[in-house]
């Protein structure tokens, strides 16, 4: 894991260069192989062939000694953090999203949810603004830097014009337009003497080398330390048995609430944190539950429609098309669903874009019955601002996760169907599952609600016998960690 570090110790050089002493604080800087917040939006909307390798993240957090005397959880407060890009890491600042094409680097999205959302911490407002007010900046020299190493030619930053064309028309009318001139024109001016070019500000990376206040690169150890062991929840009720097995679906659908209570209960005691995917529709009546014990919620698709058949069929009709863009793809995968789903799901909407409309920030899926559908191309889930996908290790031909297309993805190595399907007994179901976490340094197994009669008897002392052996996490702590050491 590779991060750039700018210590208290060279504030005089960001002043001999004409920045202000005010604005500088010392920081630590992250490449990440990462889309970032509606990066693969913004970066389709300018160029329609982009692809999400061009996409890069970088990330400013504060150095510790910047922010010792502020409390832990303001970073990890979502109504301040909005965006939610801390990585687990305290300290975050600010983020710019990247698009690197050729010798050019565009930018977009220079964001400090810190800066920009304190006022909902009144406590801390003025000694946020105070301390951070220089956030784009150091962001600004941050990005130079990359472009320095990568000995590109010329920097793009959007005007204000740009950005705000580019925005939802709905949430246009509530844009502070002040805010939008100084972060995407007066600053970037400032800093650099960019000439203007169209909607573009052009800066010449070789007469702005003098600019740089070139950090230090340094490396630290990755965070996944030996043992790690991840479990994950699929709910879904019945839904996934409609049509296919009435009896466990009637037997799901009336004790799904009760179930999820005594695998939250059970974690409650034991002490640990794990992931719930959850079906989109049933979302609004079981997430404060699973929030209010620190889980992580994921999506487990929207409505549970499009499983391994229909996969299956979208192949055959998508392997005759030659496809364009992502928004080729798209518009030939709405087509294939109107042609090719059984009469039952014709009807069926878009898993991740109905997803979104439950909710903007969940990072994680775990595709219904473990299907790859064609809707899950790489360039999908970024686009609809997804960072990690769950899928059978054999799927992606690892056993560790890894960042691939800009998408973590994680490896799962054994989940509970075969106690149902198969009728495996749980004795032997369980010496199999114990054996699997002895045998590897990272596990990633799931558990689903509609077979909790089969395993949750035995959940409890399951648990207290592994979590001897390892580390629990979600899989957003895992992505996040995946992340990282995958910083450049």
């Amino acid at each position: 894991m590779f991060f750039r570090e700018i210590t208290e110790a060279r504030r005089d050089e960001f002043v001999s260069k004409g920045v202000k002493a005010r604005y500088f604080f010392p920081h630590r800087l992250y490449y990440l192989p990462k889309c970032g917040p509606d990066g693969f939006v913004s970066a389709e909307r300018l160029f329609p062939d982009a692809v999400p390798n061009q996409l890069w993240q970088v990330v400013l957090y504060a150095a510790p000694t910047a922010i010792a005397d502020l409390p832990p959880e303001l970073f990890f407060d979502d109504d301040v953090i909005w965006h939610q890009q801390h990585l687990g890491r305290a300290g975050l600042v600010a983020t710019a999203n990247l698009v690197l094409r050729g010798d050019t680097l565009y930018t977009n999205n220079h964001l400090s949810d810190l800066v920009q959302r304190i006022s909902r911490r009144r406590e801390l407002k003025t000694r946020i603004e105070n301390r951070f007010k220089g956030w784009n900046h150091m962001l600004l020299n941050g990005i130079l830097n990359f472009a320095v190493e990568r000995n590109l030619k010329r920097i793009l930053t959007p005007t204000a014009e740009l950005v705000i064309s580019m925005t939802d028309p709905k949430r246009r009318q509530a844009i502070n337009r002040e805010l939008f001139d100084r972060i995407y024109d007066h600053h970037v001016c400032a800093y650099f003497g960019a000439a203007r070019a169209g909607l573009w500000w052009v800066v010449d990376v070789s007469q702005h080398r003098d600019r740089l206040v070139e950090p230090v690169k340094n490396q630290a150890g990755s965070t996944i330390k030996a043992r790690t062991i991840c479990i994950y929840h699929d709910v879904e009720r019945g839904i996934g048995h409609a049509g296919i097995d009435q009896k466990l679906e009637a037997y799901a659908n009336t004790n799904a609430a009760q179930a999820l209570e005594e695998m939250l209960s059970v974690e409650r005691r034991v002490g640990i944190r794990t992931t719930y995917n959850v079906v989109g529709l049933f979302l609004p009546d079981v997430r404060a539950s699973i929030a209010r014990d620190g889980h992580c919620i994921a999506f487990h698709s929207f409505d549970h429609r499009a499983g391994a058949g229909a996969a299956h069929r979208f192949e055959q009709f998508l392997a005759t098309r030659v496809l364009g863009g992502r928004r080729r793809y798209a518009r030939v995968m709405r087509k294939a669903m109107r042609r090719l789903l059984p009469a039952p799901l014709r009807g069926a909407v878009p898993q991740l874009e109905a997803c979104r409309r439950i909710d903007y920030r969940i990072k994680g899926y775990h595709p219904c019955q473990s299907a790859l559908t064609p809707e899950l191309i790489d360039a999908n889930l970024c686009y609809y601002n997804f960072e990690w996908l769950a899928i059978p290790a054999e799927r992606i031909g690892s056993q560790t996760p890894h960042v691939e297309n800009r998408v973590v993805k994680m490896p799962v190595q054994f989940d509970d169907f075969g106690l149902y399907y198969y009728g495996v007994k749980y004795q032997n179901w369980e010496q199999r599952a114990l054996k699997t976490i002895e045998e590897n340094e990272l596990v990633i197994f799931g558990l689903q609600d509609c077979y909790s009669q089969y395993w949750l008897p035995g959940y409890s002392r399951m648990l207290e016998r592994i979590c001897q052996w390892g580390t629990f996490k979600t899989l957003d702590q895992l992505a996040a960690e995946t992340f990282l050491a995958s910083a450049e």
